[in-house]
């Protein structure tokens, strides 16, 4: 054991000094691992630093030999519960909610130790010098780095409704009986909102699980809000009101979400109701979204509520805050066996190759891989089978019956760090607002692109995302009057399919009515009439889609959401279903273009994917702007904010010509010498090239991929079969709210991962899928272990 006076010295050659309020201290998690202070070998804080280590960790410590660590463990000791607290009654919270006082089955004992790099001992904390006890006492007492990390709501922020402060109420209005309130047309008497207006008392509006009225009609509160015009918008919801509060919504197609009413006790007081004498009857809208989320009970997901699935590849993640979204796309992405193993296999040289001068805990390479590895492998697992076989082996020696303790019913990581290095790249994703999944899964996919050479740097071996995901489209417009073919050829590292049944109008189609994924990739490649510009006259053509290659991983976004004639933006609701033979999938046809003038222009659309919000897209397009005029605004002012891009359109369409906006001549000249390349057969990486390097000279270009390549031959298959082995649902009514959970197929089997909780699925949940992970077929043997079932 080291001699304090060893400690001493060593302490002082180091200089080590007490961190003040603003330093940070990274004292929750290990940064190379999701070790924790309840992990079996505890947390060695760097005395110096202020960084956390895992025991296995320690060696990427790069400090050096000589430091001091304070150890810090904390265990679960089991206690007896009282009969007072058996017994306990319920406490009642400022909203006039009853809370139970939790049953208290253990006491968490944190044992604190010195220990040095160079020595494998330990000593206690009391016996270190004082003045190394005060650093230690400083770091333990001290907010941590994450400052505030649980101050986290499900609920969007309320604000002030413009409506309020000037709300029309008509005359001579009804007095209300509030003691005896029932639906004006389905007589319910649950979920009631009072029209501020009129007094007007009916049902809530149709959820996707819930609500409306019980006829199954839409909820009779919006129906009179449509009936009377459009100009009544507020409601408040029965039973939530009180002398200083209540939930009071907005129809207002410019707000249509929870809103306050500052004037809520007058407006009620119109009507003959005294909020001083009332009290809640009823949960609020939030507790009831705050319940969703607490119980995972989301939709009919087939998932067996029992039974808790665990092992390697089947970890969850805790949610943070409103980060399903976030949550969801990396398990989407941990599905990836060939991305997952590349990551986990590189860990090491991910977590030495850090350049000098970065923090770990803001790299996104480490944090990235760092959470693949407990995702996929058993370190997670076997570490909590580990705490929970001593924590019995304690229940036991106690006599204290065993009862698991709520931290251990699930096996799951906090992707905390995870989240802060991905947020210091795009500051959307730091907050904690709800985000969209496909517009996450789309940013971080083009990040790891952009760290290619990065990566490639650390790891010896390049990381072939394109080969995985990115698919190459052809958007073809023929002109027969013209005798003119314009291709437009886009990278595309997902796939947006329309989604609506040929088989019926699509803007009658019955929510309820099936539509098959196949269908979808048929509509999307679908040939459709169009009207062609040239110059001043309208010229008819066709429009088709199709793909040119075909990834080993296709990922496929479904257009759920879209934008109504009144500029709001509805979900679609239609169940998905995949034939069990999977999707077959071709390249494109070689067409006869003898006699027609040949355009080509290649656009790689990753960039745009990286900054561009699609639902702020579609708002710009909406209002009557090109695609082209809408993606440079949102791109050149860099925000998600409609009226600052309305702003830079206003500013300078004058300025900006339609044909600025696209590729220059000399990148479009490359693409129509590509495009001939592609279509004698050669791969489009090759074709690229050749064409940038020999120009027009198309013999030359065929001589050089001949002599690299051989005869002429395409990277991958012309013709692929493709199954579903990962998909991200979405519930909920609006892509700023609801919750995301993924499927994933581990094994011939189905998981759900719904945040911390991994169940088991009875069938595959296609129905509400809102993102795909198609992999081509035939798959490979998958290289995640057997997992295991465990009563919840």
């Amino acid at each position: 054991m080291m001699k304090p006076e060893e400690i001493a010295a060593l302490s002082e050659r180091l200089g080590l000094k007490s961190p003040q309020r603003n330093t940070p201290v990274h004292k929750e998690e290990c940064i190379y691992s999701n070790d924790t202070e309840k992990s079996p070998k505890g947390l060695y804080i760097n005395l110096k630093t202020f960084q956390s280590f895992g025991h296995d960790m320690l060696t990427y410590d790069r400090s050096g030999q000589d430091t001091l660590y304070l150890h810090v463990k904390k265990n679960f000791v089991p206690r007896k519960v009282p009969e007072e607290e058996e017994e306990a009654t319920p406490n009642v919270d400022d909203r006039g909610a009853a809370v139970y006082k939790q049953k208290k089955l253990y006491d968490e004992v944190l044992e604190c130790h010195v220990c040095s790099s160079a020595r494998d001992d330990f000593v206690p904390l009391d016996m270190a010098p004082q003045e190394v006890q005060s650093i230690c006492k400083a770091i333990v007492d001290h907010e941590g780095y994450d400052v505030k990390k649980d101050d986290f709501y499900w609920e969007e922020k309320a604000v002030e409704s413009k409506y309020a402060k000037s709300l029309f109420q008509i005359d001579s209005p009804p007095v209300i009986n509030y003691g005896d309130l029932a639906c004006q047309r389905c007589g319910a008497k649950s979920n009631l909102w009072l029209n501020l207006s009129d007094g007007y008392i009916g049902c809530g509006r149709k959820n996707f699980d819930c609500g409306g009225c019980q006829d199954g009609q839409e909820g009779a509160a919006i129906q009179h809000y449509n009936e009377t015009g459009g100009v009544r918008p507020l409601a408040v919801k029965v039973g939530t009101i009180t002398a200083t509060s209540g939930d009071v919504y907005s129809y207002a197609p410019d707000e249509d979400c929870l809103v306050i009413d500052p004037y809520l006790a007058d407006h009620l007081a119109h009507f003959g109701i005294d909020v001083k004498n009332l009290t809640r009857t009823e949960k609020s809208t939030l507790e009831l979204e705050m319940e969703k989320n607490e119980l995972h009970d989301w939709s009919n997901m087939n998932t067996s509520d029992t039974e808790v699935a665990y092992g390697p590849g089947l970890v969850g993640m805790d949610n943070l805050g409103n980060t399903c979204y976030m949550n969801s796309a990396i398990q989407f992405l941990a599905a990836v066996d060939d991305l997952a193993s590349y990551f986990n296999s590189n860990y090491d040289r991910i977590a030495r190759g850090i350049p000098e001068g970065f923090m770990p805990h803001e790299d996104v390479l480490l944090q990235f891989a760092k959470t693949i590895k407990s995702l996929i492998t058993d370190r997670v697992v076997n570490q909590q089978l580990e705490l929970i076989n001593l924590y019995k082996k304690a229940c036991e020696e106690a006599s204290i019956e065993y009862v698991k303790p709520e931290e251990y019913k699930n096996f799951s990581i906090r992707p905390t760090m995870l989240k802060y290095a991905i947020g210091q790249t795009k500051k959307d994703f730091l907050n904690n607002d709800q985000q969209d999944a496909e517009e996450f899964l789309s940013f971080f996919i083009n990040l790891l692109e952009d760290m290619s050479p990065e990566i490639k740097r650390r790891c010896a071996e390049p990381l072939k995302l394109k080969d995985m995901f990115f698919a190459y489209t052809r958007q073809s417009i023929i002109c027969d009057s013209l005798n003119k073919i314009t291709y437009n050829d886009n990278e595309n590292q997902m796939i947006c399919l329309p989604l609506y049944s040929a088989s019926c109008d699509k803007d009658k189609m019955d929510s309820s009515e099936p539509i098959p994924l196949t269908e979808c990739f048929k509509n999307w490649g679908m040939e459709q009439e169009i009207e062609y510009l040239q110059g001043s006259e309208t010229h008819p053509a066709v429009i088709k889609n199709s793909f040119l290659t075909l990834p080993d991983y296709l990922i496929v976004n479904l257009e759920r959401f879209h934008i109504k004639p009144d500029y709001t933006i509805e979900k679609i609701t239609n169940p998905i279903t995949v034939p069990p033979e999977g999707i077959v999938l071709e390249t494109c046809e070689e067409r006869d273009t003898e006699g027609y003038n040949i355009e080509c222009n290649t656009r790689e659309t990753k960039k745009a994917k990286t900054t561009i919000n699609p639902g702020v897209l579609k708002s710009l397009m909406a209002m009557g702007f090109s695609e082209k005029l809408c993606t440079a605004a949102c791109e050149k002012t860099g925000s998600s904010d409609i009226e600052t891009c309305v702003n830079w359109i206003l500013t300078n369409m004058d300025n900006v010509s339609e044909d600025n906006l696209e590729c220059g001549k000399d990148a479009s000249d490359v693409a129509v010498n590509a495009s001939i390349l592609m279509d004698l057969g050669y791969s489009h990486e090759s074709a690229s090239m050749a064409a940038e390097k020999f120009g027009d000279d198309i013999a030359a270009a065929v001589d050089w991929i001949t002599n690299n390549e051989g005869r002429p031959k395409s990277n991958k298959r012309k013709r692929s079969t493709y199954r579903p082995t990962a998909i991200i649902s979405h519930i909920g009514s609006s892509i700023n709210t609801g919750h995301y959970v993924c499927h994933v197929n581990r094994n011939g089997h189905w998981y759900t991962f719904n945040d911390s909780k991994v169940l088991r699925n009875n069938s595959i949940p296609t129905g509400n899928g809102y993102i795909y992970l198609l992999r081509r077929c035939p798959e490979e043997p998958c290289n995640i272990d057997k997992d295991n079932t465990e009563k919840a």
